[in-house]
């Protein structure tokens, strides 16, 4: 069976951990890839991971969840829809429904209605590839382990771009583009009358447009304006010169978001939303202050004026919120919570919990019985 992408989209962290542990993933032949707390983040993230299917909330900070549902059908029309919501609410449901999504599913999420949804989606994939590529991810590669290794390739650089590294991002470009010339020269031989190069090229531009136009618009980037006029040109290219020609845009972008976070003053609400999406990883000041190209003692200094706490007392605080949530709200197995909240071990996730809250975490759930 081939395997298919899931992401999740959830503002709350024990929500978007109860559809993972409820889904029969290796059953049916999926694997969740990725999640998002919030709408903004959700887009960026199916651009960046590009998913056959998407499980969402409807109630989320920021980019609400109908506005989301008309993104994801506008932008990327061929995701499989899955959404949920704690209210059974008419608008959502019209919305649901006029987005295409595959089912609406209300929370407390029921396993089998979630799985049967899963599987129906499964399913769809698997007629759709049976007939052809699925056109959200690239006509290209008939061959699924083909494509596989092309969406490693493609992750490994909206990976690299998030982080804003050009020397690995620029390092990644290389290696797809040995890939995408012996790729695409298989697929010629392999048939050479319906093969077209300059269509699989162009295919290639759309996809990884897709992975650079959330980041774009992020930083206020105007890709045509770095790109210049080479999307008009009609000559057909190598696959090397158009991975060339891609990765200099890539690297184009990242210098441009580089220089603009330099030269503007730090947005300690940026930092904030950072800290609130990362807090659960491992996360430490110096790789704060090197995500927003400033020093230790200057991010150090702002946020604790802007917000009355360290970053490292932010990073504990948001912690032991979710740990209350998991531990007591959730009743999630301890070993799972701490896992949950950034601590592999347990028994150091033991004595913060109590310092924290005062007592253990099994007596708190107990207590609040």
């Amino acid at each position: 069976m081939r395997q298919y992408d899931v992401l999740i989209i959830d503002d709350e962290p024990w929500a978007r951990e109860i559809v993972k542990m409820l889904g029969e993933w290796e059953r049916l032949g999926l694997r969740v890839v990725g999640e998002a707390d919030d709408g903004t983040s959700g887009l960026r993230e199916i651009g960046r991971l590009s998913p056959h299917i998407v499980v969402t909330d409807m109630r989320m900070p920021g980019l609400e969840g109908v506005e989301l549902l008309e993104r994801i059908h506008r932008d990327f029309p061929h995701v499989k829809l899955l959404v949920m919501s704690g209210y059974d609410d008419y608008v959502y449901l019209r919305q649901a429904i006029r987005s295409r999504a595959r089912d609406y599913l209300l929370k407390p999420l029921d396993p089998d209605q979630l799985n049967r949804a899963l599987a129906v989606c499964a399913e769809e994939l698997d007629r759709e590839h049976g007939e052809s590529a699925n056109p959200a991810h690239p006509v290209l590669f008939k061959d699924g382990k083909t494509l596989e290794i092309y969406h490693t390739h493609r992750r490994a650089i909206a990976g690299w771009l998030a982080e804003m590294d050009a020397k690995e991002t620029a390092d990644a470009f290389v290696r797809l583009k040995t890939f995408l010339a012996e790729a695409l020269e298989r697929e010629r031989q392999s048939d050479p009358e319906a093969f077209s190069l300059p269509a699989a090229l162009r295919n290639v531009d759309r996809d990884l447009t897709a992975v650079l136009e959330p980041f774009a618009a992020e930083h206020g980037i105007d890709i045509d304006g770095l790109a210049g006029d080479w999307r008009n040109r009609t000559a057909p290219l190598t696959a090397e010169e158009s991975a060339d020609r891609l990765a200099a845009i890539f690297l184009r972008a990242i210098e441009e978001a580089a220089r603009r976070r330099k030269s503007g003053k730090l947005d300690i609400a940026e930092v904030v939303r950072y800290l609130d999406s990362r807090f659960a990883e491992p996360l430490s000041l110096d790789a704060v202050a090197k995500h927003f190209l400033v020093s230790k003692e200057h991010i150090s200094r702002a946020f604790k004026e802007r917000t009355g706490m360290t970053v490292n007392e932010y990073i504990l605080r948001k912690r032991m919120e979710l740990a209350y949530q998991a531990v007591v709200e959730q009743k999630l197995p301890i070993r799972r919570a701490a896992e949950l909240c950034g601590y592999d071990d347990l028994a150091y996730f033991y004595r913060v919990f109590k310092k924290h809250w005062g007592v253990p975490p099994g007596e708190l759930r107990q207590d609040s019985e």
